[in-house]
């Protein structure tokens, strides 16, 4: 379950959020389980976080430094990812249908078993990424970085 009080400070806005992450730079954020349907949490430092089974549909995490987070099992359909840092996050079997990622760093994600469809990958940097097993249908990767990207099953 979600720390409740960390909820509530992210809820409050990205500024508050990320003043208290510079204030406790030794607490990891759990927000598993959280509902953030459709909250705007654009450029929000939220690197390392705990968001397993959290819902995140339709947010707007444009800008976001999701670096190393832990997505298992959450649900960011139609969530906007642009110019996101999901380096190194692991979004196993996450629902990202509809997801929009274009100009985000995706560099050593995990998707294995994720539902990628219809999502866009345009100008994004896949290096090293698992996508094992994804569901990747209808999705774009127009002037996607694949470099050592693995498609295994797809």
């Amino acid at each position: 379950m979600a720390n409740e009080e960390q909820v509530a400070i992210l809820l409050r806005g990205v500024e508050g959020w990320n003043q208290w992450r510079v204030e406790n730079v030794g607490v990891q954020p759990d927000l598993s389980d959280a509902d953030l349907d459709g909250v705007d949490l654009r450029t929000t430092n939220l690197s390392g976080a705990d968001l397993i089974r959290s819902n995140l549909v339709g947010a707007n995490l444009s800008g976001a430094d999701f670096n190393r987070a832990n997505f298992y099992d959450a649900d960011l359909s139609e969530a906007s990812l642009n110019g996101a840092d999901l380096s190194g996050a692991d979004l196993y079997r996450t629902s990202l249908s509809n997801a929009d990622f274009d100009g985000a760093n995706l560099s050593d994600a995990n998707f294995n078993d994720a539902d990628l469809r219809n999502a866009n990958f345009s100008n994004t940097d896949l290096i090293r990424t698992n996508l094992s097993d994804a569901n990747l249908s209808g999705s774009k990767l127009f002037h996607a970085n694949l470099y050592d990207t693995v498609f295994a099953n797809v």
